[in-house]
């Protein structure tokens, strides 16, 4: 089975992120060395609007569906697909700008695997560390 590893950020923000296909749709894990299940979006987009929306189940006292919803909702409107996303990503005792940090790396690799996903032209590792995304 296909699978794509990136990882952005460093130290306390670095984050990482491994998607792998399921048939049409995508299963994608957004997490950093002290990885759990913190939260579990699902992705969709309308095929007719383009609209996509998304719903989450956030476990008793985390935050990461700061990360799972709305990179859930962009992913699968990019892709035009279905999308689950299980995010996980602890750091003890973040700091407001290190939060900010973690969600804007996440959202940089979500970036990136629809990018990579929709085929897009040229030499993709070269790109990809030019927007500070490192391919795994």
């Amino acid at each position: 089975m296909r699978q794509i590893q990136l990882c952005a950020g460093n130290e306390r923000t670095q984050v990482q992120l491994v998607a792998w296909p399921l048939g049409k749709d995508w299963l994608v894990v957004i997490t950093n060395a002290n990885g759990h299940v913190g939260a579990v979006a699902v992705g969709e987009c309308d095929a007719e609007s383009g609209r996509a929306s998304s719903s989450v189940l956030t476990m008793a006292g985390h935050r990461d569906d700061l990360i799972a919803k709305p990179q859930a909702q962009a992913l699968a409107k990019a892709l035009r697909r279905r999308v689950v996303v299980v995010a996980g990503v602890h750091v003890e005792h973040p700091t407001t700008a290190e939060i900010e940090a973690i969600v804007a790396n996440a959202a940089t690799l979500v970036r990136e695997l629809a990018h990579q996903l929709a085929g897009e032209s040229g030499p993709r590792r070269q790109r990809a560390s030019e927007r500070g995304v490192e391919m795994v």
